[in-house]
């Protein structure tokens, strides 16, 4: 078992099912992880003469949805990914983001970084991603803005792309030092992906072969006819 992940919250899920009112379960905040015995009976009559029932555990690793969103940001650099994000920033987007473009008049990107200012930007544009979410879009990134796990609070997660490229020049924002406003945030771009790409992306494959596993065994019992009893272990 997987110890260093908290236990997908199985049990709290089906009282909410089975409440009065019934209730969908409460979404998934971060990283979790849940434990199956398969038991079944095997075609083998040689392993069924020593035993009448085999056990197979599978571990399964959940994970939000939402981080998925960010693997393309891995292929991006921050200035790249500044313009995909202003681009999109037409019909509501755009009356939703205004306070966040409000806040990013008149930044310098080559002045001495202002964290307090860019946590406040920051801040406006994960109320913009949160909006956006809440009307149904699935596009926003980054993803773990809006739930950010165990990175809740992190400065790494206080960047936001620059509002505006072209009026400074690629050339000169990408070569900004990392001490500038411009350079800060491009750092934590940077930070960001690289923890995301060694640990979520990690995370993601294991759960995506742990899937693949329970389609495997799943349709091998169908195939075979065997008995299949599912059991839930903490």
């Amino acid at each position: 078992m997987i110890l260093v992940f908290p236990v997908f919250t199985y049990d709290e899920g089906i009282l909410q099912l089975y409440g009065n009112p019934p209730v969908w379960p409460t979404p998934t905040r971060g990283v979790s992880e849940i434990r199956l015995a398969l038991r079944y009976r095997s075609n083998d009559s040689l392993l069924r003469h020593f035993k009448d029932t085999s056990t197979l555990y599978l571990e399964i690793v959940d994970y939000p949805g939402e981080w998925l969103l960010d693997l393309p940001m891995l292929a991006q650099d921050y200035l790249s990914w500044s313009r995909q994000m202003n681009g999109l920033l037409q019909g509501p987007r755009a009356e939703w983001s205004a306070k966040w473009r409000q806040l990013c008049e008149g930044l310098d990107p080559l002045a001495p970084a202002d964290e307090k200012r860019l946590a406040e930007i920051a801040a406006a544009w994960t109320d913009y991603l949160h909006q956006c979410k809440s009307q149904g879009l699935h596009f926003i990134q980054p993803g773990r803005f809006v739930l950010p796990g165990d990175m809740a609070g992190a400065p790494a997660l206080q960047f936001f792309p620059w509002p505006d490229v072209d009026a400074y020049g690629e050339s000169a924002l990408a070569r900004a030092d990392k001490q500038t406003n411009a350079g800060m945030l491009r750092e934590r771009f940077n930070y960001y992906c690289e923890k995301w790409s060694k640990g979520s992306t990690k995370i993601i494959f294991y759960a995506l072969i742990a899937r693949l596993c329970w389609w495997t065994a799943c349709n091998r019992s169908i195939a075979d006819r065997k008995h299949l009893m599912i059991c839930v272990l903490p």
